[in-house]
């Protein structure tokens, strides 16, 4: 266990982290107003959170947390080895590509706040993540209220035409408005909260949902299904003895599963109610992603780099839908773009954790029957979490719940179950450990570790918003200086050489264009950009034709 100091500091960390990653985003003076700014919370807390780790650092820390500290290692080794024999530029694979953002940083930042949330071990903690998940959600639901009212208070474009949250996506806000009506439903009917608190939790819930369904986004309402019918299944459990009573109603919620999973696939009596288009798209980034794992089983293609070889691995009948120009930089299932981003050793490491996620379940079903608010709350969202993850992005604002969630689990399963790790036998006298440092070595290592992870995240969020602000004055020096500050970024590289083309200066366009495709080797728009472009030769035009035709084989466009 951590010291007294190091716990104090770590659920500071965890909450505000949480609450932080999923409600802050920037959209007066940055063009990519989500994620950048989200990675830069997390790389924040993240490294606060290493640093304090590491000044209340004791051998008993190893010991007593081993399964989940080697897991959190393999994984980020994995992450690591995508990044360095990934063909990508090696910025796409430490930051991320503009727009998602989940490069090495982020993963390791998550790492870090999940192994934070094992180790906090305590209860006022794990409590805090529950009440700060619902202050997120209520926080996201008053805004959307204000966008149906007609006031939106964020400068941003909204192409969808409905409720976006703070997460920019409908489909997003939909899945963590999803999340919060399972946890707000544990609050109503659970038998610790006072009676204002059921009432005030149970009147949220209507208002949750009606906003789920106004986003046109079905994934929120699976969401809320599967975290209440786990809620209900611990309040059953701690009602009623009958193991045939809740295997009974495991059965029944399993077919009715079932049955909603065969109509999302076009079969069975829901498939006119549940089936959508998006869902044969889905089917396509899926394969293409398992190709991308396949094809490269020990490394994947690295990081976050998913847009630049979805041409390349995608299936012939991705031609017809989604057709020939739509692509897209994402499996749209965690499992698949992690199997894809580093083959086989990532896509096993990121299961174990699952897995012991799911270990630590099943030890807080058999610490007892009784139905507590707090790991009835945790458990309902990961769940509810861990589902939409196979179908949605991995997107920051909802993946942050996931890793902590599942860290509070089997934190809060160590703690329930007071796990307590045996000393080695030895004839020697029992040596005495230090269990940490000053509260003061303790507190300043916090405050390093906030300005570490901050300035590691910092640059492409200072330099996106070095590009807006390019765009506003309109001058060709300052988007020259905003496309070479560091780190590059491929697409504003990519809408730099447009802006050059388009207004009279062809010469400064080649030449981003040929950084461009120095940078991003692999990527079909950058060589597809200079293609186009005045001044190339009809000699290089026929390299680059075949360049797109290796990067793109199956499109007709670019047939031999």
């Amino acid at each position: 266990m951590v010291t007294l100091k190091a716990q104090e500091i770590l659920t500071r960390i965890l909450t505000f982290g949480v609450l932080a990653a999923t409600l802050f985003l920037e959209a007066w003076k940055s063009s990519e107003p989500i994620n950048a700014p989200k990675m830069l919370v997390l790389s924040t807390c993240g490294l606060s959170a290493l640093f304090v780790i590491g000044a209340s650092w004791n051998q008993n820390l190893w010991r007593r947390y081993k399964p989940a500290l080697i897991a959190l290692i393999v994984f980020f080794f994995f992450c690591t080895a995508s990044v360095v024999f990934s063909e990508n530029s090696y910025l796409v694979g430490l930051f991320g590509t503009k727009g998602r953002s989940t490069g090495l940083i982020t993963y390791f930042s998550l790492a870090l706040l999940f192994v934070a949330a094992v180790m906090v071990q305590s209860k006022r903690a794990y409590e805090g993540i529950v009440r700060f998940l619902l202050i997120a959600g209520v926080t996201n639901i008053v805004y959307n209220l204000m966008y149906m009212f007609g006031f939106d208070p964020i400068p941003w474009n909204n192409p969808y035409g409905t409720i976006l949250g703070t997460f920019g996506n409908p489909n997003f806000i939909s899945s963590f408005l999803g999340i919060v009506v399972s946890v707000l439903f544990a609050f109503t009917i659970s038998g610790e909260n006072k009676r204002i608190v059921r009432i005030l939790a149970a009147s949220i819930i209507p208002i949750a949902f009606y906003q789920i369904i106004y986003s046109h986004s079905i994934q929120g309402i699976f969401v809320s299904l599967i975290g209440s019918a786990t809620v209900l299944y611990f309040f059953i459990r701690s009602k009623w003895e009958s193991r045939n009573l809740q295997f009974a109603y495991l059965i029944t919620v399993f077919s009715v599963g079932l049955i909603s999973v065969m109509g999302m696939l076009q079969k069975g009596p829901l498939a006119s109610l549940i089936y959508k288009t998006s869902v044969s798209l889905r089917g396509e980034y899926w394969a293409a992603g398992l190709n991308m794992g396949m094809n490269n089983p020990l490394t994947g293609i690295g990081l976050d780099s998913y847009g630049n070889w979805y041409r390349l691995y995608r299936r012939p009948s991705a031609m017809i839908l989604p057709g020939p120009s739509i692509v897209s930089d994402s499996a749209h299932n965690v499992f698949i773009d992690f199997f894809a981003s580093g083959g086989f050793p990532l896509l096993i490491a990121y299961i174990s954790i699952q897995a012991l996620v799911l270990i630590s379940i099943w030890r807080i079903l058999k610490s007892g029957r009784s139905f507590s608010v707090t790991p009835v709350s945790l458990v309902a969202a990961w769940l509810g979490y861990t589902s939409q993850s196979v179908i949605s992005i991995n997107q920051i604002g909802l993946a942050v719940w996931g890793w902590v969630l599942g860290g509070a689990i089997i934190g809060y399963s160590l703690l329930e179950n007071k796990v307590v790790t045996e000393q080695p036998k030895t004839k020697k006298p029992a040596k005495v450990i230090k269990v940490g440092r000053s509260e003061a070595a303790v507190s300043l290592a916090a405050i390093v570790g906030l300005l570490v992870g901050f300035l590691i995240a910092l640059p492409p969020v200072r330099t996106d918003m070095a590009w807006r602000s390019a765009l506003k004055v309109g001058n060709a020096g300052a988007v020259e200086a905003a496309m070479n500050m560091w780190p590059h970024n491929q697409r504003t590289l990519n809408a730099g050489i447009v802006l050059f083309a388009n207004n009279g200066l062809p010469e400064k366009a080649l030449e981003y264009a040929r950084l461009d495709v120095k940078e991003n080797g692999e990527s079909f728009v950058s060589w597809y950009t200079l293609y186009q472009l005045e001044g190339v030769s009809d000699t290089e035009k026929a390299k680059i034709y075949k360049k797109l035709h290796q990067l793109d084989p199956l499109n007709p466009e670019f047939s031999k």
